[in-house]
């Protein structure tokens, strides 16, 4: 019987090292990967700001890009999501007006 034990306790022994060297790898590859989420968010923030900072410029005129069809593109639709947002902003106000007076105050409370 002692030598079904020991080599079950070798077994085990063996079994739990493997697991335990696995979850150390799990984790440090985690942290690895939080690390390069955090990094690829501070890069596109980054690239956000220079970006809103570089629109500023063009729209007021202070940077030329010449014809640059890549810039000329990303010029126009911003253009076209700012009117769209201006526009639900209104919408929004004109129902912000309209609630009060067309509820009987039901949803508070």
């Amino acid at each position: 019987m002692p030598d079904l034990w020991e080599r079950l306790k070798k077994t085990m022994t063996e079994a739990y090292t493997t697991a335990s060297e696995r979850a150390v790898e799990s984790v440090n590859l985690g942290v690895k990967k939080l690390d390069e989420a955090t990094l690829r968010r501070e890069l596109t923030r980054e690239f956000a700001g220079l970006g809103g900072r570089v629109y500023q410029l063009l729209r007021r005129g202070e940077v030329q890009v010449g014809s640059d069809p890549m810039v000329l593109s990303h010029m126009r639709r911003l253009e076209e999501l700012e009117r769209r947002l201006e526009e639900k902003e209104r919408e929004i106000q004109t129902l912000r007006g309209q609630t009060p007076g067309t509820t009987g105050g039901g949803g508070r409370g």
